[in-house]
């Protein structure tokens, strides 16, 4: 689960690259902040899902864990909420500070 959280964070260079055009943009009043945070997560999303997925059923079944549907499917979950829960925080993060 580390890893899949860690991931989140390996976008934080590429980001802070593209501020000075992002703070441009939005001194021409083209969108708001928060459309743009949003747009790219829900790009996101799919590849995310699926990277993460296929890392999963690795991780999974090499860690022999309980063999049934609803208990993969719930480490799934709890894995995936918190890999979006640390690509939030790495939007907050990468918003509050400054250059």
């Amino acid at each position: 689960m580390l890893v899949n959280c860690l991931d989140a964070f390996a976008e934080m260079p590429t980001q802070m690259v593209g501020r000075p055009i992002f703070f441009k943009q939005t001194s021409y009043k083209l969108f708001r902040p928060a459309a743009l945070s949003l747009a790219n997560t829900l790009a996101d999303l799919p590849f995310s899902a699926i990277r993460i997925l296929v890392f999963n059923i690795i991780v999974y079944f090499m860690a022999n864990l309980r063999r049934s549907a609803g208990a993969f499917w719930i480490f799934h979950l709890f894995v995936y909420v918190a890999f979006l829960t640390l690509q939030g925080m790495r939007i907050l993060i990468a918003v509050l500070v400054p250059f």
